[in-house]
């Protein structure tokens, strides 16, 4: 249409106003028209409605919509499975791993508790030989509570405690002797040769002796330290974990 046709309203404005008016007329007709599809524009009547509400869409319009939100919920689904597959794995691994570290600290405190336990009665087996033509009550009892904690003191020998830390330093305390003055002829070398000796017999007996107090210290502080390190233990097997507190 020109706008002369408008201006003037002649009737050839009218014969093209009605050809124009014509597809919409013959789709009314059809069923009355509701509106036009969202998507592609078509006029939506009664014979092609998909959908009204909340956006009018033709039936062509509104399958596509469907299968698509049918493919959207396929795929959310299948990866919905997927990261409950993943998380079961995860859980699996997790168990796996608690089984073997809590198979680990099992085996750790079976072999501490053997070694000790034979050594312990051996000791008690020799004491009692010891004192067999004179074998007392008193001093079975003694044999036995030595025997404890001589158990207890080797059992913590594969424990990361204060045993080894006390047998640690004790065992390697040492003397730091003063320099020797000497004269440099036959006599002052001998003698220099004498004083390294004797400082070395010295040595040697210190560190010995400080290393018996140190291994009768750790005994006896064994007894104490086990029951807390034992605790610890069966904790860590109860929950699969590795006892990083007493372990190497």
């Amino acid at each position: 249409l020109t706008v002369d046709d408008l201006l003037n309203n002649n009737e050839d404005f009218q014969a093209k106003a009605a050809k124009t008016d014509a597809p919409f007329e013959e789709e009314k007709g059809k069923g009355g028209t509701i509106g036009f599809c969202k998507n592609c524009g078509i006029v939506v009547t009664e014979e092609n409605l998909g959908e009204r509400s909340p956006v009018v869409l033709c039936d062509a319009c509104y399958e596509g919509k469907k299968k698509s939100e049918l493919v959207a919920a396929l795929k959310q689904k299948q990866a919905a499975e997927e990261a409950e597959r993943d998380r079961q794995r995860r859980l699996e691994d997790l168990d796996r791993l608690q089984k073997q570290t809590s198979n680990e600290m099992k085996r750790k405190v079976k072999i501490s508790s053997i070694v000790a336990g034979i050594i312990a009665v051996a000791f008690f087996v020799i004491w009692l030989v010891s004192f067999s033509s004179t074998l007392k009550f008193g001093n079975a009892i003694a044999g036995l509570i030595i025997s404890c904690f001589i158990f207890t003191f080797v059992s913590l020998l594969f424990y990361d405690t204060a045993v080894l830390d006390v047998l640690e330093y004790m065992g390697t305390a040492s003397i730091n002797w003063p320099g020797v003055i000497f004269t440099f002829d036959l006599d002052g070398f001998i003698f220099l040769i004498a004083i390294k000796a004797l400082f070395a017999v010295l040595g040697f007996l210190f560190g010995l002796v400080c290393a018996v107090i140190g291994v009768f210290v750790s005994i006896f502080i064994s007894i104490f330290i086990y029951p807390f390190v034992m605790k610890e233990m069966v904790r860590c097997i109860k929950k699969g974990e590795r006892c990083a507190k007493y372990l190497f």
